[in-house]
């Protein structure tokens, strides 16, 4: 274990959504030696002056409980006003995280339309960051320390099919993050569209597409695998369930494109591919050039912290269940952390840990055909694990600090996973509703 502890003065947390904000404000309230923070989101609706792009759209609604999207030592996230659709909207969401930023003071040490283009270690330690705001001021500040928020939904995640990339630069291929709900399903009524993926955004689009659908034939969705319990969706029968892609051919001369199936057949006259495929973590930090394998943020301890030099942290950079409280527990491990509570090694040996159980999981899911469950980044089944190893370590260095926390243990696991069935539950009356 170290032997050392850095306990930075000021630190710089990049990334203003949720685990941006818990983070400043543990950070704030756990760390002594902290005399200066700053804050510099999916949850954050857009609109056209915005310079910078987000993945939400007007009518998105979410599908996690507003229980576990509470953060600790703060009035609880408050119920949706119709029990048969308990899952909080993106504006019922955005509110709470807006709430939670001024009620906890954190107004003042945030700074909004502000972009970190680098950030260099410093040999005399410390990180010497460079700034640009809106208004393409650049600004050039000093810091001990840099906790990274992005989470991971800042990068686009794309298949290698052949043929992608060519309907991509024609514009025939767009992602999930360019997804406006119902106003981009009422743009494409009457065309003929692929989607990608059966995850939580694949399934949203799929659905949002088939209810403008004129009659089958015009929504398909492409699955690998069967989908996870945790992203249900509604039989529809607008929608036609068909192998994965194993190539794309168009022309710049033809408004439309043929997509041949794995099962050999083919899908003509398509429109337009929309990917449900998923998001990536930035990146373009160089401590990941090259790219490692299996792809991650190297060298990292519980996820969070950066063996060769603890001064770099990462916050929310984990596919988790509940990402609100995870990201709330690890930010609370960080402070403990740089105040010499809760002690680290500096090599990465829970890396190589880490790295060793992903290996075993694939092989016992399938190989290279597995679940994306079994990745560095996921948590999936292992989440239970994860939360209660941190949530002991905390609970050593502060008791008082965890019973502020919620238990991560078999039944909680089961109450957390009644979710799904809450939000089939839940699509099931919004269906009734729209039919009736």
């Amino acid at each position: 274990m170290s032997t050392s502890c850095v306990s930075p003065k000021s630190a710089l947390v990049i990334g203003g959504g949720p685990s941006g904000l818990i983070t400043l404000r543990n950070l704030s309230k756990y760390c002594p030696s902290l005399e200066q923070s700053s804050i510099g989101g999916v949850w954050f609706l857009q609109n056209d002056d915005n310079k910078w792009q987000s993945p939400a759209y007007p009518d998105l609604v979410g599908n996690v409980l507003p229980e576990y999207l509470s953060f600790s030592s703060y009035p609880p996230f408050p119920p949706t006003e119709k029990k048969e659709q308990p899952f909080p909207t993106i504006d019922q969401t955005f509110a709470y995280l807006t709430s939670f930023a001024k009620d906890m003071e954190l107004d003042g040490k945030i700074r909004c339309g502000v972009e970190v283009l680098q950030a260099e270690e410093l040999k005399e330690g410390g990180w010497k960051v460079a700034l640009q705001t809106s208004n393409d001021e650049h600004i050039t500040e000093l810091w001990d320390a840099v906790i990274c928020c992005t989470g991971i939904h800042s990068t686009s995640w794309w298949p290698s099919t052949g043929g992608l990339d060519e309907l991509r630069t024609l514009g025939r291929a767009k992602h999930a993050s360019e997804w406006m709900g119902l106003q981009s399903a009422q743009a494409l009524e009457g065309k003929k569209v692929l989607v990608l993926g059966n995850a939580a955004s694949g399934n949203d689009i799929a659905a949002q597409l088939a209810s403008v659908a004129p009659s089958p034939g015009f929504v398909y969705r492409s699955i690998r695998r069967p989908a996870f319990p945790g992203f249900p969706s509604l039989p529809d029968p607008n929608i036609q369930d068909v192998s994965p892609v194993r190539r794309y051919s168009s022309s710049p001369d033809s408004p439309t494109f043929t997509a041949e199936l794995e099962d050999g057949t083919l899908i003509e006259d398509l429109d337009l591919v929309f990917a449900g495929t998923g998001y990536r973590a930035n990146p373009s930090y160089p401590l990941m050039d090259p790219s490692p394998e299996p792809w991650r943020i190297p060298s990292l301890h519980q996820h969070i912290l950066y063996t060769p030099n603890p001064s770099l942290a990462f916050i929310g950079c984990i596919m988790c269940f509940t990402p609100f409280t995870i990201s709330d527990l690890s930010s609370i491990w960080l402070a403990l952390a740089w105040s010499g509570k809760i002690t680290y090694p500096d090599l990465p040996i829970w890396e190589q840990d880490r790295l060793e159980n992903v290996k075993k999981l694939k092989e016992e899911w399938g190989g290279e055909d597995a679940s994306n469950f079994a990745s560095y980044n996921v948590l999936g089944y292992g989440e239970q694990t994860y939360a209660e190893g941190l949530r002991k370590e905390v609970e050593s260095a502060d008791a008082e600090i965890a019973k502020t926390l919620p238990l991560w243990n078999d039944e909680e696991t089961k109450r957390r996973e009644a979710m799904y069935d809450a939000r089939l539950e839940s699509l099931k009356w919004l269906s009734n509703k729209s039919a009736a």
